[in-house]
């Protein structure tokens, strides 16, 4: 797992070896940071007193837009952004994960070997094969990812004699 791009777990002798403080920024400030965040954000650019009188129509005006956006635009992109979300994570499970697929310490990993036997091959219906350009054909994008989404079941057939 150390060689592994996607995914780096902490060692749990590495957490444990950590001093106090690592392991309270782990556990504390990592999820509440967002949070700092927006709390910076509304008391910085909502907060109306925040401005000088001058710019207080003009900035109502900006915080309407943003509302008015919020309302029609975030539906639609959460939406979209969601299905989107959903299908990479549902096709990276699909192919990333089997009973059959190693995952090996540093000592025994080989990239070659990760990118070929760490993945499968998947067989959808057609629709979701054309919505997702092909991804299904997965081993020839581990092999050279720079060979584009309309050549990935060339790929295969030359790999496997399969189509």
């Amino acid at each position: 797992l150390v060689h592994d791009t996607a995914w780096q777990p902490v060692p749990p002798e590495e957490f444990d070896s950590s001093p106090v403080l690592r392991k309270a920024i782990i556990f504390g400030y990592g999820p509440i940071r967002p949070w700092l965040s927006i709390a910076h954000w509304v008391n910085w650019h909502f907060n109306l007193r925040k401005f000088r009188p001058s710019e207080v129509n003009r900035v109502k005006i900006s915080l309407a837009c943003v509302f008015a956006f919020m309302a029609v635009g975030w539906p639609l992109i959460i939406s979209k952004v969601e299905l989107e979300a959903t299908m990479v994570i549902v096709s990276s499970m699909v192919h990333h994960t089997a009973p059959h697929i190693p995952f090996k310490p540093a000592d025994e990993w080989n990239a070659a070997q990760a990118q070929l036997n760490g993945t499968v091959h998947c067989d959808y219906p057609s629709w979701i094969e054309i919505l997702c350009h092909d991804i299904n054909v997965h081993i020839p994008h581990h092999i050279s990812p720079r060979i584009p989404s309309y050549n990935l079941r060339a790929a295969q057939y030359k790999r496997t004699g399969e189509r």
